[in-house]
């Protein structure tokens, strides 16, 4: 993340937490297309690898915020745009959290639905980082904003659905508890999605 001596890359840095989200993401979306509980265990340990990686790129980054005296964009943009990714990466890894929690030995089918539009969302917004250094001329950043934007709503009709079925089916109460508690960690996670991209969004506006 660091360019020379002195200069620290926070576009660099936003594209490695980006890469983060996406390899946690991945993982998350294998689990739930070819779910074995004999690997669970190994997954979720990833993933909790992945989030701690996170949680370092964002201290290394806020400490290095509290020292420097000129930064490309605004320093609460910065802090945000931690945060929220930092958001992005706790969310997905709470998701695995609460299939351990509940000791779940089966997969409904909407979960992996719901793992592509996280990893999309995370996808996109890789892309998004990619380009964010060029922001002022980037021909890409607009559309993958709205790729993001685009995703969180179908995520909003696959979880509407997702728990109507829930009902429908008759499930017990438990298991009724259960999934719409892990829907609702899926949905948590594109609104995060959705929170970075108003964010990248918001600094491409005050810049332009």
């Amino acid at each position: 993340m660091r360019k020379g001596k002195n200069n620290f890359d926070y576009f660099e840095c936003f594209s490695e937490f980006s890469k983060c989200a996406c390899d946690a993401a991945k993982i998350v979306c294998d689990t739930a297309a070819n779910f074995d509980i004999n690997e669970f265990a190994k997954n979720k340990q990833k993933i909790h690898e992945i989030e701690n990686k996170a949680d370092a790129i964002k201290h290394d980054a806020i400490e290095r915020l509290a020292r420097e005296f000129i930064t490309p964009i605004e320093r609460e943009d910065i802090v945000a745009l931690l945060q929220e990714l930092d958001n992005v990466v706790d969310s997905i890894d709470d998701i695995m959290g609460h299939l351990y929690m509940f000791n779940v030995s089966a997969i409904k089918p909407e979960t992996a639905g719901f793992a592509e539009l996280v990893l999309k969302s995370c996808e996109a917004l890789g892309n998004v980082f990619a380009e964010f250094a060029n922001f002022r001329r980037s021909k890409t950043i607009k559309d993958n904003i709205t790729l993001v934007n685009t995703l969180e709503t179908e995520g909003d009709a696959l979880h509407s659905e997702a728990v109507h079925k829930l009902f429908e089916r008759g499930d017990s109460t438990l298991d009724i508890i259960i999934w719409k508690d892990i829907f609702d960690c899926f949905e948590d996670c594109l609104d995060g999605c959705e929170h970075v991209a108003d964010v990248v969004e918001g600094v491409m506006m005050k810049n332009s």
